[in-house]
């Protein structure tokens, strides 16, 4: 799949900007599919060996559960991350969210918060999730970045991403295989600000 290894290729690329440019940085990866895969998840560090084997162990598949991949964040964040350094959360999906099962004990009942601008429920706890993270983490930005294919566009709900991303005091990307290494330049750029 193109998206993939495009996908792969540009988090190596930022790994390796964000690293660059501070000894002090750390990058903390979650990956997920209907729920967290905690096998594909890794701490914040700034081992970039670490960094580019557990974003090489990446494989597409299953649902998409964006509000577990950013409550999982959200805990690596408070757990991990001193309250007063920068934070920057940036949520990467090539699709739609259609799970949000892991969340509902996290989050409870969630209102709708995007004037009924979300399709479904699993939009709302994703959403809920961004909103969530900020308002318990000091210091933290929430983009999103949507990752579509250049055969077919439309699978990507870019509606939801761009409201996970204002939810979080963030912006919305979007992104091909063609552009997601400039897009994360952007947003490398823009933490560094």
């Amino acid at each position: 799949d193109s998206r993939i290894d495009a996908m792969k290729k540009a988090n190596k690329e930022l790994v390796d900007n964000l690293l660059g440019q501070s000894s002090t940085n750390r990058i903390g990866l979650v990956s997920y599919n209907n729920s967290v895969m905690l096998a594909n998840t890794l701490n914040l560090t700034n081992a970039k060996s670490l960094l580019d084997a557990k974003i090489d162990s990446w494989i597409p598949g299953g649902a998409t559960c964006i509000c577990c991949g950013i409550l999982a964040a959200r805990d690596m964040f408070k757990n991990l991350s001193p309250k007063e350094k920068q934070k920057v959360m940036i949520v990467m999906s090539d699709g739609v969210a259609t799970s949000s099962k892991d969340c509902k004990p996290l989050l409870g009942n969630v209102g709708n918060m995007n004037n009924d601008k979300a399709i479904n429920m699993h939009d709302d706890y994703a959403i809920n999730a961004s909103w969530n993270a900020i308002q318990s983490i000091e210091n933290l930005i929430v983009y999103s970045i949507g990752l579509g294919g250049t055969n077919n566009p439309t699978i990507l709900d870019e509606e939801m991403l761009k409201l996970v991303a204002a939810a979080g005091n963030g912006e919305y990307y979007y992104a091909d295989v063609n552009t997601i290494i400039d897009i994360y330049k952007d947003v490398a750029n823009s933490v560094t600000k």
